[in-house]
């Protein structure tokens, strides 16, 4: 079901552009490399829309359980599921809408299947202790690396693809190729995710007393300290890195100013967990998907009037022709 509502101010709060209602608890959304596709995780299946009309496009079904994690192939083609309790990965064909692959070897609850920059591999996290790393075109498992705790919440490549950040405790970087540890960081409260800039100089985790954490991903050191008002449980940042969104245990949606550590924006955002968030390309639109059973869209411009400027792309120099 799909309402849509103003863009206006409601006792001074800013609201929702659109609502994508659902009948179950939305675990992650994704946006295609192209931003035409939103994928959304509730319940055990995932489903398609287009991301300018907010018309279903389809629906993934095969996982036996909630679907935790979501991801898009680089060129755009492919999508992973991470399926909690039934232990795989699915890797669907979004042309046919079938499952070509199914990754099977975790023991425990899978949290999430992200694929490389490249597109050639996808490192996978689990309730299981371990750290996996797949072949994304057969299915074949690579290297497993043992974590630090039980638990590994969350798995995720750099932008180059040569480290993998994961949080297993605390928060480590590790060698892509070999899965050893260069760097590990402190993580405070329950830490379950983690996300990168777009350049990869940093890395964003939950810190101690619901504070938002941000890490030079090079050397491992503090870069800024955000005061949270729960714990964290999703992070986006635009493409130009400017500005990072946050959501917590409780629904909160915090925007930031990366550069100053100055708070831009604060909504209660959802009544319940806010799961998942994502910028688009242009960094105007920003989407949030909740426990709640929703997926909810938000104008930038109208959520942060004294949004800062985004950097503008550089221009391609061009070879000059000899004369």
């Amino acid at each position: 079901m799909l309402a849509l509502l103003p863009l206006v101010l409601l006792a001074g709060a800013p609201v929702p552009s659109r609502v994508l209602e659902h009948k179950d608890s939305v675990r992650d959304i994704a946006l295609s490399p192209d931003g035409a596709v939103l994928a959304v995780s509730s319940g055990e299946s995932v489903f398609l829309y287009d991301s300018t009309t907010g018309a279903r496009k389809g629906e993934l079904s095969g996982h036996a359980a909630n679907v935790y994690g979501l991801c898009f192939s680089p060129d755009g083609a492919r999508l992973s599921s991470a399926g909690s309790d039934d232990g795989t990965i699915r890797i669907w064909d979004l042309a046919t809408g079938k499952a070509t692959l199914v990754l099977r070897g975790h023991e425990n609850l899978v949290y999430g299947g992200v694929f490389s920059p490249d597109g050639k591999t996808i490192v996978s996290s689990s309730s299981d202790g371990t750290i996996r790393l797949w072949n994304a075109a057969t299915g074949e498992a690579i290297r497993v690396m043992n974590g630090a705790e039980q638990i590994i919440w969350d798995a995720s490549f750099s932008p180059d693809g040569k480290v993998i950040a994961s949080v297993e405790g605390s928060l480590k970087l590790r060698d892509a190729r070999t899965g050893a540890v260069l760097r590990s960081m402190p993580a405070g409260g329950i830490a379950s995710m983690v996300a990168w800039s777009p350049d990869g100089r940093w890395v964003v985790s939950q810190g101690d007393d619901n504070a938002i954490a941000l890490w030079n991903a090079r050397t491992g050191a503090a870069v800024r300290s955000l005061p949270g008002l729960a714990d964290l449980r999703a992070a986006a940042f635009t493409r130009d890195g400017r500005v990072l969104a946050t959501g917590d245990y409780e629904g909160n949606l915090l925007v930031w100013d990366t550069s100053s550590g100055r708070k831009l924006a604060e909504v209660k955002a959802h009544t319940s967990v806010l799961s998942a968030l994502q910028f688009t390309r242009d960094g105007r639109t920003l989407l949030s998907g909740s426990w709640d059973d929703t997926v909810k869209v938000w104008d930038v411009a109208t959520l942060v009037p004294d949004l800062p400027a985004p950097v503008p792309a550089r221009p391609k120099t061009l070879p000059r022709k000899p004369r």
